[in-house]
């Protein structure tokens, strides 16, 4: 394999495991900026439903798992159109809810409404993943609060592909550097390489190599040039 190549090859790879890494560590950044922003939203929503659950009206808690088009008065309007909410018994059972879809009851959510603390967990309700948020409530039971992560996962695909392509074009241009650093390199390597080959088939010991390239480059071009000089001044000595 060309030096060229094995370079090319050598950058690449460790421009590649680098920008793996950094983007790892920026996609994980990112989602975890993100579901703190769901979870912070959960928990607003949660303090906003949770001071208005004793006005909600007796029949909300006598029909048993009857979700309600809005229990808790208008306050809660916008908590009913971003957010699905319900209340639970400390046996699991649904009291009420707040949107179209019952969420997924868990035994971990019969210990928080049995005085366990808080907890959030993800979830999918039909096709969609939500972000779920459960307390405990006063007297027994528990509130649950979920929220739809679409946005959120595509939010994180466009910065995955983006990490993707601008990881992709980092690998291609230290692919190129290198590429161009070796032939910037061997270039004067390659002079002094035909010089020598000319030499041993012409017998000729008056070329001269560009001393040019890096410092060890064109000090050995310099050495090269030195010794044919000295050579040709042995022969001519020996003329005479």
């Amino acid at each position: 394999m060309r030096f060229r190549t094995r370079l090319a090859l050598v950058m690449s790879s460790m421009v590649l495991i680098l920008v793996v890494l950094t983007s790892g560590l920026i996609y994980r950044a990112v989602g975890q900026s993100l579901n703190r922003q769901v979870d912070v939203f959960l928990q607003a929503r949660v303090a906003t439903i949770s001071a208005r659950l004793s006005e909600a009206p007796v029949r909300a808690f006598e029909n048993r798992g009857r979700r309600f088009r809005n229990p808790l008065g208008d306050v809660l309007l916008d908590a009913r159109f971003d957010v699905v909410s319900q209340v639970i018994s400390v046996d699991g059972d649904i009291i009420f809810g707040i949107g179209d879809e019952n969420l997924p009851i868990t035994e971990h959510d019969i210990a928080v409404a049995a005085g366990d603390p808080p907890r959030f967990r993800d979830i999918v309700v039909g096709d969609e993943v939500m972000r779920l948020y459960v307390v405990p409530i006063q007297g027994g039971g528990a509130l649950q609060v979920a929220r739809n992560v679409g946005e959120t996962a595509a939010v994180l695909d466009r910065v995955r592909l983006w990490l993707l392509g601008v990881g992709s074009a980092l690998v291609v241009l230290a692919a190129a550097i290198a590429w161009w650093l070796a032939a910037l390199v061997t270039s004067p390597l390659r002079s002094l390489a035909d010089a020598a080959e000319n030499v041993a088939v012409t017998g000729r010991l008056d070329l001269d190599i560009a001393e040019q390239g890096p410092r060890e480059v064109s000090s050995l071009a310099g050495s090269f040039n030195r010794m044919l000089r000295a050579i040709r001044a042995s022969f001519d000595r020996e003329r005479r």
